[in-house]
């Protein structure tokens, strides 16, 4: 008991001599990788991507999202989710009927993140995938773009970019002037 009771007023004083009120969440890039301000895009957001050594960073702004491509095995897109697009039997229903004689090999289904293959006739097989992302009160898709037919990723690449995805996360407001 003595020692839940040191260790509770421990706790107590630490956090009344740090003076900092407010929660931070650390912006983590880890190696390799570069965060990606997409605010100048409309996005109060910033996203982890593979840094120079990839290749140079395209961010192109569309009707679909934000496009972000790096070197040719990168490129994904980010937008606002509108309430259908966070229907993922819909969303597998699409991807399935938009492969018209493709084998669709459906590798992860979950609520938030669809991962599938696709292969046609003998051909080397591809990898696509579909994730939801909820940010405060917002929610945002991000997928590889699938509608570069040039675009044929296999696994790793797929996973470098779910990585990426999973980066996305609210760019914090600025600190007001004093």
């Amino acid at each position: 008991m003595r020692k839940l009771l040191f260790a509770a007023a421990a706790f107590a004083l630490l956090q009344s001599c740090s003076g900092d009120t407010k929660t931070s969440v650390q912006d983590i890039v880890p190696a390799g990788q570069t965060a990606l301000d997409l605010t100048p895009q409309g996005f109060p957001l910033k996203i982890n991507i593979p840094d120079s050594t990839f290749g140079v960073a395209e961010v192109m702004e569309g009707a679909g999202g934000v496009g972000i491509k790096v070197g040719s095995k990168f490129e994904i897109v980010v937008n606002t989710a509108a309430p259908e697009d966070l229907d993922m039997k819909q969303q597998k229903a699409l991807a399935q009927a938009s492969m018209d004689g493709a084998t669709v090999n459906f590798v992860t289904d979950s609520d938030t993140l669809l991962v599938w293959e696709t292969k046609f006739f003998d051909l080397k097989p591809s990898r696509h995938f579909y994730m939801i992302k909820k940010i405060g009160e917002d929610n945002y898709i991000i997928r590889d773009n699938i509608q570069n037919a040039e675009n044929q990723f296999e696994a790793a690449e797929i996973a470098r970019m779910q990585q990426a995805a999973a980066s996305l996360r609210a760019k914090p407001a600025a600190e007001a002037k004093k």
